[in-house]
């Protein structure tokens, strides 16, 4: 018995529609308490480091470490009483008792941006990013939470039908911070 041609096509379309259907994004735990559920205070005041600037192969992303900070305090300024960016990488704890200590800080965020894949090309995947978020409680330096933040575009989740440009590895990064800044402040 010859199967034919047209049934191996439908079985490959199958395939292609079931990977569109799954979510562009993802998180991964990494650690912290953030199994037993700890929550953020939303009166406490956020200090956001910048992380440092996505390097590729090729090239450094220009203005990526801020773009990504801008992300996570859009998505925080929905909760916290006050979030702060601070212009600088974070480099230790150490450093930032006195900028601490000044501000009243109850947290610092510190983003560190793990990969950054714009594409230029119009076949899918257009884009990927990764960006490890820690939050630590600003008193203690202790790691609250950590979490890997993964967003990966397609031609259906990249596209916008306004504009012919494809979204970049920033727009992929709204959606899972927002639902994590979620699960933070529930």
């Amino acid at each position: 018995m010859r199967i034919p041609a047209r049934f191996y096509l439908a079985i490959v379309m199958v395939l292609l529609v079931l990977a569109a259907c799954q979510p562009p994004y993802h998180r991964v735990e990494t650690g912290g308490t953030d199994r037993i559920l700890a929550r953020l205070d939303k009166n406490a005041t956020v200090l956001i480091m910048t992380p440092k600037d996505a390097v590729g192969e090729k090239q450094t992303y220009k203005s990526s470490g801020e773009a990504v900070a801008r992300v996570i305090d859009t998505s925080m300024s929905r909760y916290a009483r006050l979030v702060d960016v601070s212009p600088t990488p974070y480099v230790s704890y150490d450093q930032l008792k006195d900028t601490i200590t000044k501000n009243s800080y109850g947290y610092i965020v510190v983003p560190t941006i793990l990969k950054w894949q714009p594409k230029d090309d119009w076949y899918w995947p257009v884009n990927e990013v990764s960006v490890k978020v820690s939050v630590l409680d600003a008193l203690t330096g202790a790691e609250i939470s950590s979490n890997i933040l993964k967003g990966k575009g397609t031609v259906e989740a990249d596209y916008n039908p306004i504009s012919i440009y494809p979204a970049g590895p920033v727009q992929l990064l709204g959606q899972p911070v927002d639902e994590y800044m979620d699960l933070l402040y529930r």
